[in-house]
């Protein structure tokens, strides 16, 4: 090979290197509610977040009151913000569709720039059967996807979904992002019926302990497995 050859292949080679994407790093963020009292936005920024969700409301007729205040502070760091509901299995499908109905009213008010999310856990749910979970996480997700064209993100945790055959068959529910809460190092179980998590709450204030500056004590971290743009309203 002449020198000038060699040369062209180097040249080829380093235009094929600038041509590849950057793979970029995973967006980071933190959840937060009424627990957080007080939060220095900026220095959260600056630490690496791009996003928060703020707590908005819980089965019906309560508001965070943390909200405002929290998405408010977000918004002017520069930061993505989006909204998470409680979910309370209580009355059936008409009660499930009034907490939605009350949950996207508030998201509207804080200005949500990223997609509504929907939190299914058993605290404050004791006794309630797994078809009742279902009629209600149902109810939720359509009354959601009737206002705003998208399904919400489900938030949950693998010791609980996975319990249960009846929510693990839920396939129709695949069409709600996942964000799984799984506190370990080695990346997070995920319960069928989906194959893969959109967000991954990895930190919090058990097992693997969420520290963020900016924040005073533990606080929920979360990782996200896609853009952050593909969360954007």
């Amino acid at each position: 090979m002449s020198v000038t050859s060699y040369l062209d292949a180097i040249w080829q080679a380093a235009r094929a290197l600038l041509r590849e994407p950057v793979a970029e790093e995973p967006a980071e963020g933190i959840d937060v509610s009424g627990h957080q009292s007080s939060i220095d936005w900026d220095r959260v920024k600056a630490a690496g977040a791009s996003f928060a969700y703020v707590k908005a409301t819980e089965g019906t007729g309560y508001r965070d009151k943390s909200a405002t205040r929290h998405a408010s502070g977000a918004f002017a760091a520069g930061l993505d913000v989006g909204a998470y509901h409680y979910l309370r299995v209580r009355h059936g499908a008409q009660d499930a569709a009034e907490q939605a109905h009350q949950f996207l009213a508030v998201h509207r008010a804080l200005g949500c720039t990223l997609l509504p999310a929907l939190d299914v856990e058993t605290q404050g749910n004791e006794g309630r059967s797994y078809a009742e979970y279902l009629a209600a996480v149902r109810t939720f997700v359509d009354v959601v996807e009737a206002e705003i064209g998208r399904p919400p993100l489900l938030y949950t945790y693998p010791g609980f979904w996975a319990g249960s055959s009846q929510l693990t068959g839920a396939e129709d529910l695949v069409q709600c992002p996942l964000w799984i809460a799984h506190y370990t190092r080695r990346g997070p179980t995920i319960p069928r019926p989906w194959t893969k998590a959109t967000m991954w709450q990895y930190a919090a204030g058990a097992g693997v302990i969420g520290r963020v500056d900016g924040v005073v004590g533990a606080v929920d971290r979360d990782r996200l497995h896609v853009p952050l743009e593909a969360l954007r309203l």
